[in-house]
């Protein structure tokens, strides 16, 4: 291709007018030159051109110390940016901008490593990135380490286990890049990350959960955790999860407990692509910076049962069973989240996930259940009814053991359908259905201050609406004051 095209790009013009201005030296360095050359050959990835942001990355020659991030005031200065500083330590930093066509510009500035391109260049994490191109120099691409031909093979191959070892945090990225461009992982690098994947435990909770939120994003995330899992990667970054691989098979679950949390996770996204556009429409709603619920749902998958070898028993008989491994495991999560320093929403989320992924199943556990209970379970469980639906779907498709006969398992799945749609069925009349009497007029009525006797009045009272037993305001209040006598005595 005609490299000299991006000189026409308007945000490197721009920082390269600045550079030329000031009298420095820049190139424009990874993924963006990788991604043109995917384009080019018209090949399928997930990579930024995808992304909500659009992303430039620049090298940049430093005589003084500080000087990546100088030039990045300049710039953010220049162009009406955001600065951020990424790190003072090694010189790098980035500038936001808000851009025409509606998606964030990261222009992100490093300090090149030993002063000149080619020698940083090769301290990179992977030959795909490692691409450079120069301005000055605008016909030719730098390529020093065989990466046109590691993007032509669909190859992410290490530069060098010292690279992998100074920034651990590149073991994930490896599986991270895999699924993003749909590349394979080259069989060196695959042993460089299994001998080097307890290093992870020594990175930063923050930089970890950026790369696996990143992962799980992707449609095909199970392949990957798989393959994390298989060199021990996983272990690393979940212990709670490699305590799982001591649990066997049992007459429900035709696998061990590590193999059947990964399985879940494959058998969501396998139902999540044949699922309808009001579940998708729920799941693709954003909960965190960059990332919606699917994602989210993914990984409170993957950790549902951590709650059960700890709580593993077999009984006399040979019965296996996990008594309150959902309570437990809700609490672990916690404990996850703080380690990996998630947000207040995103670890609310896999709490509630987990301590309640055993409920749709349990509401079929005694035959057909009533509509006042499939009523109470859609008020209590709220807007994660999909996504909870959805992690059974998972749990159940990942359970196939002769204890639970093929025609039960489908007959679960066909009530797990009955009520994801009668979920979206229920909160379409609720949004139709005014309540007919508030808190602050039960408090009135009944003569009673704030406390939790008006948040039970008022879930009866949503109750009795639903299920038709009260249809007007008069009969409301006659509710109201009746259900207080009752709960009064």
């Amino acid at each position: 291709m005609a490299w000299s095209a991006l000189l026409q790009d308007e945000y490197i013009k721009a920082v390269n007018d600045i550079a030329v201005g000031a009298s420095k030296r820049i190139f424009l360095v990874g993924g963006h030159l990788r991604d043109q050359i995917l384009k080019k050959s018209n090949t399928t990835f997930g990579s930024s051109s995808k992304s909500n942001y659009l992303d430039y990355d620049f090298a940049f020659i430093s005589e003084t110390e500080k000087g990546a991030i100088k030039f990045a005031e300049l710039v953010s200065e220049k162009l009406n940016g955001v600065f951020v500083l990424l790190d003072e330590k090694n010189d790098t930093a980035r500038v936001v901008l808000n851009s025409d066509t509606q998606k964030p510009v990261n222009l992100d500035f490093a300090a090149c490593v030993g002063g000149g391109i080619e020698s940083d260049v090769m301290r990179r994490d992977f030959s795909v990135n490692a691409l450079a191109w120069d301005p000055l120099d605008p016909e030719n691409l730098i390529d020093k380490v065989q990466a046109m031909h590691d993007i032509e093979k669909g190859m992410i191959r290490a530069l060098s286990q010292t690279n992998l070892v100074e920034d651990p945090l590149r073991i994930l990225r490896a599986y991270r890049f895999s699924a993003a461009l749909s590349f394979s992982i080259d069989r060196t690098t695959q042993d460089w990350l299994a001998q080097n994947a307890q290093l992870l435990t020594g990175v930063a909770g923050e930089r970890i959960s950026t790369e696996l939120f990143a992962l799980f994003s992707q449609s095909n995330a199970f392949m990957h955790l798989q393959a994390m899992a298989n060199n021990r990667v996983l272990d690393a970054v979940f212990p709670e999860l490699a305590a799982t691989r001591v649990v066997t098979a049992n007459a429900y679950h035709h696998l061990g407990l590590m193999e059947h949390s990964l399985e879940a996770v494959r058998q969501m996204e396998l139902f999540y692509e044949r699922a309808s556009d009001q579940l998708k429409d729920s799941c693709n709603q954003i909960i965190g910076h960059k990332l919606n619920r699917l994602a989210v749902t993914k990984l409170a998958t993957l950790l549902h049962d951590i709650g059960k070898p700890a709580t593993w028993q077999i009984t006399p008989e040979g019965r296996h069973t996990f008594y309150a491994h959902d309570s437990l495991g809700a609490k672990m999560s916690d404990e996850t989240a703080a380690r990996l320093k998630w947000s207040k929403s995103v670890s609310r989320f896999i709490n509630r996930l987990i301590k309640w992924h055993l409920r749709p199943g349990a509401l079929f556990h005694t035959g057909e259940p009533t509509q006042k209970a499939v009523h109470r379970f859609y008020r209590q469980v709220g807007v994660d009814v999909p996504e909870l639906i959805l992690l059974a779907y998972g749990d159940l498709g990942a359970t196939r053991g002769q204890g639970l006969v093929e025609e039960a398992r489908a007959r679960l799945e066909a009530r797990f359908d009955e009520l994801l749609n009668g979920y979206f069925i229920y909160i379409e009349e609720q949004a139709r259905t005014p309540r007919f009497l508030t808190g602050a007029d039960v408090m009135e009525l009944l003569q009673i201050t704030p406390g939790p006797m008006v948040g039970e009045l008022l879930e009866a009272l949503d109750e009795a609406q639903t299920l038709k037993i009260v249809n007007s305001r008069k009969e409301a209040e006659r509710f109201a004051k009746d259900h207080f006598l009752k709960q009064s005595q």
